[in-house]
């Protein structure tokens, strides 16, 4: 009997494994963005890590798209690149066609219908864009990956949000 459990052991212990190659590493990061009448104030950790190694402490999360509306996006740095970059051309060409600059309701329509465009393939990304809208009052876009987007009064976004969310939840 104990022979048997013996070797029961040792031939799960021999199994092989999987071995796979992952398009994606999450590399972490919070971010932060609380809306009042007139602004919107935003916050975020500044480590970059990958499993247990720190690839840079002075990494921000926070993107500028224009004069008012930011990025905040964590998750894949790669993505998140990718993202700011294809958004920084398109908003070029927004403001070169329509000769104003994008208000970032239209701004958040606009990845929405970015990120539903990649919806086999998204971006790994925790996305939120901020700013005023065209009434100066402060406004928070959160999406998931595919795209699907909601306007809330606060967002948290990243690996710390469990910890953070039920504090902006419960004030």
């Amino acid at each position: 009997s104990k022979q048997k459990q013996f070797l029961k052991v040792k031939r799960n212990y021999n199994m092989v494994k999987e071995v796979g190659w992952y398009p994606y590493e999450f590399q972490s990061g919070t971010t932060v963005a609380i809306a009042g009448d007139d602004y919107v104030v935003v916050a975020s950790d500044t480590r970059l890590t990958e499993n247990y190694s720190i690839q840079s402490r002075t990494h921000s999360n926070v993107y500028k798209l224009h004069n008012n509306s930011l990025l905040l996006s964590t998750g894949f740095l790669g993505d998140v690149l990718t993202l700011k970059k294809t958004l920084d051309g398109r908003i070029k060409t927004y403001e070169y066609t329509h000769n104003k600059q994008i208000s970032t309701p239209a701004l958040a329509q606009m990845i929405s219908i970015m990120m539903y465009g990649r919806r086999f393939f998204p971006y790994y990304t925790n996305t939120v864009v901020t700013g005023l809208d065209n009434e100066g009052k402060g406004c928070i876009f959160a999406f998931d990956p595919v795209g699907s987007m909601t306007q809330q009064g606060y967002a948290c976004e990243g690996s710390a949000m469990p910890l953070i969310l039920p504090i902006l939840d419960a004030n």
